[in-house]
């Protein structure tokens, strides 16, 4: 049976039109594809200008520790004396920090006023 006998689809034995349209096909994607490049590169909102200028603090220089066991052992003197020692938290308040023995003593002498916790 020769091949011209058989004619199914005779309309793709030309692979010309297929061709033709795949190349339409990729021109439009990579046209459509510079179209949106440019509009979102060029196109996007641009931030405004600074209504004043610049006015930048350069970096502070870091403080370094000419002696750590100087000043560790100045941090732990000011803690001692603050839990052990008595003074005001809040003048106003009627607010003072003192050891919790001394606190405890006081509390067991003089009570506990109504309403407190």
């Amino acid at each position: 049976m020769p091949a011209r006998e058989r004619q199914h689809e005779p309309d793709l034995q030309s692979s010309r039109s297929l061709v033709s349209v795949m190349a339409a096909v990729l021109v439009l994607v990579v046209a459509l594809s510079a179209v949106a490049w440019f509009g979102f590169r060029y196109a996007s909102p641009q931030a405004p200008p600074p209504l004043l200028p610049s006015t930048e603090v350069p970096a502070p220089v870091p403080e370094l520790q000419v002696s750590p066991q100087k000043d560790l052992s100045q941090l732990m003197a000011s803690q001692r004396q603050r839990l052990h020692g008595v003074g005001w938290v809040d003048r106003e308040a009627g607010i003072v920090h003192m050891p919790i023995k001394r606190a405890m003593a006081l509390l067991v002498k003089r009570g506990l006023k109504e309403g407190s916790p």
